[in-house]
């Protein structure tokens, strides 16, 4: 039900996805970097320079979520135990 979009060059981004796949065992992020094609035009809403400030957290109905924010809303998303 969420996508995560992220900088795939920014290492730091690198590692918040790894551990969103690790935690994400009910399969409920699509995770994709920014710099694959046709992001952009999926999501014209977010500005591009978005992509590289901070990860993106959109949800099917269109809400985003930015940064700490984002990584906030996925750990509420995330079943417990």
């Amino acid at each position: 039900p969420y996508t995560v979009v992220y900088d795939g060059t920014c290492k730091v981004c690198g590692r918040i996805v790894r551990a969103l796949e690790r935690w994400d065992r009910l399969e409920l992020l699509e995770i994709v970097p920014s710099q694959q094609p046709g992001v952009k035009a999926r999501f014209p809403w977010i500005p591009a320079r978005a992509y590289s400030e901070s990860v993106q957290l959109i949800a099917q109905d269109g809400r985003t979520w930015q940064g700490a924010a984002a990584v906030e809303q996925i750990l509420d998303a995330m079943p417990r135990g």
